[in-house]
C-alpha cells in the first residue's frame, strides 16, 4: 500500500515538472501572415526577322511591354535561320513600237529587290492591257520579192498576170496580197528589178524590190501577277524575357514638416466587433480575454502552478501525518 502511494506522489511530482516546463519554455513562434508561395514568371520569346548584314536593327531591347505587362531581357542567342519565300504582287508597265499589227509579248519578265537582302531578282508575269499611245509613217520600208514562170512576155503574181515590160511600181497592191501584208498597215510605191532572170529547178524565176512606207504603233503594256520571293539564307536574334514583379513596399509613418507628431493606429481585425456600451458584463470579459491573449495564458499558467503547488503541499502533509500514526 505504501509502494503505491510513493508511485502515485512521483507520477503527480512528474506531472507538475512538465506543466511547469511548457508555462516556462516558450513555444514556437508563427508568422502573422503566412508568406505566399513563390509563383514561376511568366516568360516570353522574341525572334527577330531574318538577316543577312549584321542585325542591328534587330538586336533585342531590354526591356519589352506587352498586354499591359513589363518584361525584362534575361538571355540573348543568334541562330541560323531561313526565311520561306512569299506570294507576292509584281508589276511593270513596259513601252513597245510595234510594226503593222504586230502584237506585244504574252509574258515579260520583270527585276524585283528583295526586301530582307535588298538583291535583285527576276520574275515571269502576263500581260494584263494594252494601252495604244500614237501611230506614224515609217519610210524605211523595203522586201525582196521572187517571182517565178517569168519570160518575155511577162510572169504571174499570184492571180495577176503581169506584163514584162510594165512599171511594177503600179501593182504595189498585188505585191501586198502576194506577200499577205495588211494594205492599212504598208504602202508600196516602187518595185524594180533586183538582176537578170535565172533558172531554178526547170523554172525561170527573177528578183525585184519592193520599197515604201509602213505604220508604226506606239504602245504601254501592263504586266502583272502573283510571284512568290526567294528563300532567304541568314541568321535571327532570340531574346528570351521574363515579366517584372513588383513586391508591394511596406507603409511607412512620415511626419509631415511643422505638423504634430502622431501617434501609430495598430489595426486589429477585431475592432470591428468591439462591444458596444449596452453589451453586458460576460461579452465585455470574453472581448478583454480575446485581445490580452498573452495575460490571459501567464494568468492561467501561474494558476495551474500554484494549484499544484497547493495540492503537493496537502499531499505531503497527508502522508507526514500518517508516518506520524505508525507505531
Amino acid at each position: 500500500m505504501g509502494n503505491k502511494k510513493k508511485r502515485s506522489l512521483k507520477y503527480f511530482l512528474g506531472v507538475l515538472a512538465l506543466t511547469l516546463f511548457g508555462v516556462g519554455v516558450p513555444g514556437p513562434r508563427f508568422p502573422a501572415r503566412a508568406q505566399e508561395e513563390e509563383q514561376e514568371k511568366e516568360t516570353v520569346v522574341y525572334e527577330s526577322p531574318v538577316f543577312t548584314d549584321g542585325g542591328e536593327t534587330f538586336l533585342p531591347k531590354e526591356h519589352l511591354e506587352q498586354d499591359g505587362k513589363e518584361y525584362c531581357l534575361v538571355s540573348t542567342k543568334i541562330q541560323s535561320a531561313v526565311k520561306e519565300g512569299t506570294k507576292t504582287y509584281a508589276s511593270a508597265t513596259v513601252p513597245y513600237v510595234l510594226e503593222g499589227r504586230q502584237e506585244p509579248p504574252e509574258k515579260a519578265v520583270v527585276t524585283l529587290i528583295d526586301d530582307a537582302t535588298g538583291e535583285e531578282y527576276e520574275r515571269e508575269v502576263p500581260r494584263l492591257e494594252v494601252v495604244e499611245k500614237g501611230t506614224f509613217w515609217d519610210n524605211e520600208f523595203s522586201f525582196s520579192v521572187t517571182v517565178s514562170e517569168y519570160d518575155s512576155d511577162g510572169f504571174l503574181l499570184g492571180e495577176t498576170e503581169v506584163p514584162a515590160d510594165s512599171d511594177l511600181g503600179l501593182f504595189g497592191e498585188e505585191f501586198l496580197k502576194y506577200l499577205e501584208l495588211p494594205e492599212d498597215c504598208y504602202k508600196v510605191e516602187t518595185v524594180e528589178w533586183d538582176g537578170e532572170c535565172y533558172e531554178q529547178d526547170g523554172v525561170l524565176c527573177r528578183n525585184a524590190v519592193a520599197s515604201g512606207v509602213k505604220l508604226m504603233r506606239n504602245v504601254e503594256v501592263k504586266y502583272g501577277g502573283q510571284v512568290r520571293t526567294p528563300e532567304v539564307h541568314g541568321r535571327r536574334y532570340v531574346g528570351i524575357y521574363e515579366e517584372i514583379t513588383v513586391e508591394p513596399e511596406e507603409e511607412e509613418t512620415k511626419e509631415e514638416p511643422g505638423g504634430e507628431e502622431q501617434e501609430p493606429i495598430h489595426e486589429t481585425k477585431d475592432d470591428a466587433h468591439e462591444p458596444s456600451q449596452e453589451a453586458g458584463f460576460i461579452q465585455k470579459v470574453l472581448y478583454w480575454m480575446k485581445n490580452h491573449l498573452t495575460v490571459v495564458t501567464l494568468g492561467a499558467g501561474f494558476f495551474l502552478v500554484f494549484f499544484l503547488a497547493g495540492m503537493l503541499l496537502w499531499l505531503l502533509h497527508r502522508e507526514n501525518k500518517r508516518k506520524s500514526r505508525v507505531p
